[in-house]
């Protein structure tokens, strides 16, 4: 039998008994707890004996027997002599629901096959580290170190001797790396070939859905840079996720937590859905959250891409709720009123806009209901369609999950965004580059042609031009400043698809094993520049758009009949009102060209960003992964920013 030895380590002032009030080890059900569960068993536990504790007892003192139990109100962490590595358990109620165990690997993944040793290295009343030793087939010994907090389902995980990896064994029935800056990378294991996946690092997040919708397990890392590696079972009945692999070559930690509650994710399929009307789902809403629905694309450019979008809400009357948009811009006196400018969006950017059907704008896509909402624990959802893409089509499963708090300082949500947040700190907007995206640009902030020329031809209606003129000239210019803007956002995004094809082409001459996937993405990058040059005429310059303007001021200064004209002046007021739509449609059809290639190009590079991750995922060279880690990494240097005009 091998001998566990459990060693609590104490400050000189302090005995064992003090240690473990200090470190929350007592009667306190919202506390730190350990057990010695006296005797060692062969198989995980269940439910009732982690529960029941029968035969167990708090640990007091040196002396172990059995194996041992850390808990707190959220889950169990056990080590059991006869495991690789700790099993953690999350909790709902009362119930303890095994979720994955803790599997330390050398560098060529060779993994544990038992423990040897493991102790307490220290705790107080908000944490309790963990050290283990384990043993690989070979004899090699190697170790962990798990650290345990108060309040938090999460285990913090730091290498120890020889262990360069970290196998999370599960079984998970999908899995999603939340992308921020596009769309998720959704993994269906019944739609995969082969039984290992090779997933980018670069989100520092990836979710493993587990309990038929009853739990995830929440996976991040500090480090940007390399991969994570999915394992897949064999067994092509009923294809599972079965182990994350985590290096700790370029992480000096990892974090697993298990964020769990009764339908805190939601699987449904599209055949059950359609475009004209939404469905009520068969799953009840948990609590309030950002939920974030993910859809499967059909067609055939982008079969088997993902399509995410938020939860539009409804209010108790049924109408929708709007949420703060350059396009809910109110005019007062002459001056633009943007309802929530200078806040945080949060990355929540439904474009809701008709309060009573539901119905938004997205350039590029067009006119669209929003195609899932929420109204209080109930939700509906629809298959999109967009006025503008008729062909996307979609099919297969679709996921929802909480990704965003509605509160931030919830203490008691159990969302994607507070797993982040416990565990990077305050600054984790800023580790996931997302702090650019989760404001509003600088740049962003003027009216666009749309909205100041339709409220130029109120006034016209109203016949308020003339004592007005200041007003109207303030709104044209800052109107202008759009247009500029806009043209250098889309001069942006020219100039990344030329750096795009300095890479390519420098790749591929240091590599020509890259010349397939090259291919694949330059075949999408491409329409950057053809598009601009489709467009040259529509959006003309923003020169074109200040000289409209002016020639609409001009109008209004001179009230003097026009040369040549033999009406009278009732008439004359009509001809240059008439003038000034005609030029007020002029300047929306310069906006609405540039609003539109936008819009496209940003769905380019989202496009090749999703198109790289799921090339990543199936290809087996390491430096054909690591080029397209490389172009994931120039679209996200692009989209970091984003417009409202450029749409989803």
């Amino acid at each position: 039998m091998r001998i566990i030895n459990l060693i609590i380590y104490l400050a000189a002032i302090t005995g064992i008994a003090n240690f473990c009030c200090a470190a929350g080890l007592s009667d306190d059900v919202n506390g730190l707890r350990a057990f010695d569960t006296v005797t060692s068993i062969d198989r995980p536990f269940s439910s009732p004996q982690i529960k029941n504790k029968q035969g167990w007892r708090q640990i007091t003192d040196e002396d172990i027997s059995g194996d041992l139990c850390v808990e707190n109100n959220k889950m169990a962490v056990v080590l059991r002599q006869n495991s690789v590595g700790p099993e953690a358990y999350y909790k709902i109620g009362e119930h303890f629901i095994k979720a994955a165990t803790l599997c330390p690997a050398t560098a060529d993944e060779t993994a544990a096959i038992d423990i040897e040793s493991f102790k307490i290295i220290s705790g107080d009343e908000t944490h309790i580290l963990l050290s283990c030793l384990s043993r690989t087939e070979s004899g090699r010994s190697i170790s962990l170190q798990y650290l345990i907090r108060q309040g938090q389902a999460t285990i913090e995980i730091h290498p120890g001797k020889d262990a360069h990896k970290i196998f999370i064994q599960h079984e998970s029935s999908y899995a999603i790396m939340p992308d921020l800056f596009a769309d998720d990378l959704v993994i269906y294991p019944q739609k995969v070939k082969g039984n290992r996946l090779y997933l980018p690092a670069d989100n520092h997040l990836l979710l493993q859905m587990i309990d038929n919708g009853n739990a995830i397990i929440v996976c991040n890392w500090p480090s940007s840079e390399g991969e994570i590696v999915v394992t897949l079972s064999d067994n092509d009945y009923k294809k599972l996720i079965t182990k994350t692999i985590i290096s700790f070559e370029e992480n000096n930690k990892v974090w697993v937590s298990l964020i769990a509650r009764k339908g805190i994710w939601h699987y449904t399929d599209t055949s059950q859905f359609n475009i004209y009307e939404h469905t009520p789902l068969s799953w009840d809403v948990p609590f309030p959250a950002y939920w974030r629905i993910n859809y499967r694309r059909a067609d055939s450019k982008t079969f088997g891409f993902t399509d995410s979008f938020w939860n539009a809400e409804t209010e108790d009357d049924g109408t929708f709720k709007l949420v703060p948009n350059l396009l809910d811009m109110n005019i007062i006196d002459g001056r633009y009123i943007i309802a929530g400018a200078g806040e945080q969006r949060r990355l929540v950017n439904r474009s809701v806009i008709n309060q009573h059907t539901g119905s938004g704008w997205w350039s590029y896509r067009g006119w669209f209901i929003q195609p899932f909402y929420t109204s209080g624990n109930r939700a509906f959802a629809k298959t999109p369609k967009f006025d503008d893409c008729r062909s996307i089509r979609y099919s297969g499963p679709i996921l929802i999950y909480p990704l965003l708090s509605v509160d931030a300082n919830d203490s008691k949500a159990e969302t994607v965004e507070d797993v982040v947040g416990n565990t990077f700190g305050a600054e984790y907007r800023d580790i996931l580059d997302i702090a650019d995206l989760n404001e509003r640009c600088e740049k962003d902030r003027f009216p666009p042609t749309c909205t100041t020329t339709e409220y130029f031809e109120k006034i016209l209606d109203r016949d308020e031009e003339a004592q007005r003129k200041d007003q109207i000239a303030n709104i044209l210019g800052q109107m202008n400043l759009f247009v500029t803007h806009t043209r250098e956002r889309l001069q942006e995004y020219l100039d990344w698809e030329k750096e795009m094809q300095h890479l390519y082409q420098k790749s591929s001459r240091q590599n020509p094993k890259l010349a397939k996937v090259v291919k694949a993405t330059k075949s999408i990058t491409r329409y950057i520049p053809q598009g601009f040059s489709k467009n040259r005429r529509k959006i003309k310059t923003p020169q074109s758009a200040s000289t409209l303007s002016a020639k609409i001021i001009n109008l209004i200064d001179h009230p003097a009949p026009l040369r040549g004209a033999r009406v009278n002046s009732r008439s004359h007021k009509q001809i240059r009102k008439q003038l000034c739509k005609q030029i007020c449609k002029r300047i929306r059809s310069i906006g609405g060209a540039q609003d539109e290639l936008l819009g496209q190009y940003r769905n380019i590079a989202v496009l090749t960003r999703q198109k790289t991750g799921l090339l990543h995922t199936q290809e087996p060279d390491p430096q054909i992964r690591q080029f397209l880690r490389l172009v994931r990494s120039r679209t996200q240097k692009i989209l970091r920013t984003r417009y409202d005009m450029e749409g989803k």
